[in-house]
């Protein structure tokens, strides 16, 4: 099982690669419970995600509901399609960390 920290970095990178706003995405999900202020607590590690939840991200973002659970992505079944979408996901997960620490400063 992942932890809270990696779910929460994975949720944040398939919704930045996916153009959405947290607001945005809770918007779409309208789940109960599931608003931008748990957005933002899964994205920090702070809360968990609920299987029902996880389920309905997965199938608006697109994603393998193993993206939530295996630890290496690598062993995620990916063509090079894939591959290049999880590159860009990664780098621009990165990107918005990195500007968040400098703000923060």
């Amino acid at each position: 099982m992942l932890s809270p920290q990696i779910i929460g970095r994975r949720l944040r990178a398939a919704r930045i690669l996916a153009g959405l706003e947290q607001d945005q995405l809770a918007e779409a999900l309208q789940i109960r419970g599931l608003g931008r202020r748990n957005i933002s607590a899964v994205e920090n590690g702070e809360r968990e995600l609920k299987p029902q939840e996880r389920d309905a991200i997965c199938a608006l973002l697109g994603l393998d509901r193993r993206w939530f659970e295996v630890e290496e992505i690598a062993d995620l079944p990916l063509g090079s399609r894939d591959l290049d979408r999880a590159a860009e996901v990664v780098a621009q997960a990165a990107l918005e960390i990195a500007r968040k620490t400098f703000r923060d400063r």
